[in-house]
């Protein structure tokens, strides 16, 4: 990859937003201070909310050097906002959202890239293996069998790498729960060519990370997240109706579990009222898309 790294434009811009990450950016370190080899740029969006992450990022920039990595100080308060000021300031070909506590493994991904003929493809799709660092139990999420079903059941911004030019102008909410499922199912409800790759593109660390679920304003945006999907659903006629299906179906769970009662009453309101609106293939699916869910989650 060595002649092509010399390029001034890079294939690949890797946008990673950062907020309240003192003493925890290690991980994000390991891998920034490898991106040299490689033909791509990393847009660093620090979402501002104390000042010890600021002054360790700009340490962590000023010790690895590196032209390609650019960092951008934002007060927007959401990952959604922070991910659409990184694309509008990315210059590569493509593009991934990725978190900034995991590890995405950037060589296997730029193969990707590289050895396949992509000019008419969208979006390649990978699979990706989750780690437990109390267990430390790790379990890879393959896409064999049902690849799109697989992906609606543990969608993962981090494993799709974007053609720039069909991410057109679709923008994730502000919204800071499910704003990522929105996201692809308007993705994938006007871009229809995928490649989908046996590939580890990521490492999903779990039992570190600032957990939005357990952040009451956050919670709450899970209102405006089921009342667009249950809409979508509604107006979706292509072929990926039962990944919609199923994120709702996520989304409800997620709202019945962490919800106050408040939440968990609109989700189980609304959840009746789309059975009951839907015409009869849709309501089908939607239940059977919440076993699935409930399945996958004792699995």
């Amino acid at each position: 990859m060595g002649e092509i790294s010399e390029k001034n434009i890079p294939l690949l811009t890797a946008v990673v937003p950062v907020s309240n990450m003192s003493g925890k950016l290690d991980i994000l370190h390991s891998w920034l201070s490898q991106t040299y080899q490689y033909p791509m740029e990393v847009i660093l969006v620090h979402d501002f909310k104390d000042l010890a992450t600021g002054a360790e990022l700009s340490l962590l920039l000023d010790t690895i050097c590196n032209s390609q990595i650019k960092l951008f100080t934002v007060e927007f308060g959401s990952p959604g906002l922070s991910r659409n000021f990184g694309l509008s300031k990315a210059g590569g070909s493509w593009i991934v959202f990725w978190d900034c506590d995991d590890l995405p493994n950037i060589n296997i991904v730029l193969q990707v890239l590289l050895s396949e003929n992509l000019h008419s493809m969208h979006a390649i799709i990978g699979e990706f293996t989750s780690y437990n660092l109390h267990t430390k139990l790790s379990k890879k999420h393959l896409l064999r069998g049902n690849p799109y079903e697989k992906i609606a059941l543990m969608p993962g911004l981090w494993r799709f790498v974007f053609n720039k030019q069909a991410l057109g102008n679709i923008k994730f909410s502000r919204i800071l729960m499910a704003e990522d499922q929105i996201f692809l199912l308007e993705f994938l409800a006007i871009n229809k060519n995928h490649l989908i790759v046996s590939e580890d593109f990521y490492t999903y660390y779990v039992g570190v990370k600032n957990s939005l679920s357990s952040n009451r304003n956050a919670i709450k945006d899970l209102a405006i997240s089921l009342k667009w999907t249950s809409s979508h659903i509604k107006v979706d006629l292509n072929s990926n109706l039962h990944v919609a299906c199923i994120m709702y179906a996520r989304q409800t769970i997620s709202a019945l579990k962490h919800g106050d009662l408040r939440l968990k009453l609109f989700a189980l309101c609304n959840f009746v009222q789309s059975l009951v609106l839907q015409n009869p293939k849709n309501s089908l699916l939607i239940f059977k898309a919440l076993f699935k869910v409930l399945k996958a989650k004792n699995e």
